[in-house]
């Protein structure tokens, strides 16, 4: 059985790559990268296309953004704020907006 990569390896090996690939990347460039990706996503689910690649994509260019800040946030603290905001989350009231997201009630 193959011994896969655990995701703190990948995005520790993306993030190399990426450094080197791109130099001049900064935090929001690769937002604005993610805005893009997050917009191919949107026609793929318009256009019944089940791309998982773009879902990649996304993560990558947000876990870019938060390693390039000038004071970066590493990935395990992404998954540690996951958890504790998934906590916060299922004890909050939500409804549905008009767009069909929802929101919690403040």
């Amino acid at each position: 059985m193959e011994n896969k990569k655990t995701i703190f390896e990948l995005e520790e090996e993306r993030f190399k790559w990426s450094v080197e690939t791109f130099p001049e990347a900064s935090d929001i460039g690769s937002l604005q990268k993610l805005k893009e990706e997050v917009a191919e996503i949107e026609i793929n689910i318009k256009e019944d296309n089940r791309d998982v690649m773009e879902y990649a994509d996304c993560l990558m260019c947000l876990f870019d953004s938060a390693r390039r800040r000038k004071n970066p946030i590493i990935i395990q603290e992404i998954f540690d704020a996951f958890e504790a905001k998934l906590e916060i989350n299922k004890k909050r009231t939500w409804v549905k907006n008009d767009t069909g997201s929802y929101s919690h009630v403040k």
